[in-house]
């Protein structure tokens, strides 16, 4: 069979955020079309939420700078501290991914600040978002909206406690150590 060890992160370096804005976040490259920038923005529109966008240059989403996208801020690459602050301060990250990403870091990154995510049920998503415990895995656009609509029902602290347990970096180290340990053992995948 397959083995798999999951990206971590240090939990420890990353600050939680236990009273967010109202706002909405999403990290990515904006320029991607399977990252799923537009729908994120849709979302804030019909959720009237603001949206804070990270990651690449606005205009190439030409909601993020037209003028009567107020809803829309677009604060460009953001890296270390700053980004981590524009993911605490957010009362969810969306993550409308149009591919089968095989992991996405933002997501732990985004639940170790204590911001649930709200994410289509693609790739690796439900396996590190826990639907109803640490953010909401849904299917389309309706859903995603819907699942703005009741963000308040998840536990920030219980967001930052998932990825402590499943996604600390000492649990991928350990990970990969018993990985080397069984194929030095002979072991074949």
């Amino acid at each position: 069979g397959s083995v798999y060890v999951h990206n971590g992160i240090d939990v420890d370096s990353v600050p939680f955020f236990e009273h967010p804005s109202d706002s909405l976040v999403f990290l990515g490259k904006v320029r991607r079309s399977k990252k799923g920038a537009d729908t994120a923005v849709a979302v804030a529109r019909r959720t009237r939420r603001t949206l804070k966008l990270i990651g690449g240059r606005k205009l190439n989403i030409p909601q993020s700078w037209l003028p009567f996208q107020r809803r829309v801020k677009a604060l460009g690459v953001l890296g270390g501290e700053q980004k981590l602050t524009a993911l605490g301060n957010a009362s969810a990250l969306l993550f409308p991914i149009r591919w089968e990403e095989p992991f996405g870091l933002v997501l732990i990154e985004a639940m170790a600040c204590g911001t649930p995510v709200i994410a289509f049920d693609r790739g690796a998503v439900s396996e590190i978002v826990e639907h109803g415990v640490t953010g909401f895995v849904v299917k389309d656009f309706e859903g995603m909206c819907e699942a703005v609509s009741r963000i308040n029902e998840i536990d920030r602290a219980a967001c930052r406690r998932h990825v402590e347990a499943h996604f600390s970096i000492r649990r991928t180290a350990d990970g990969v150590m018993a990985c080397y340990r069984r194929a030095i053992a002979g072991e074949r995948w």
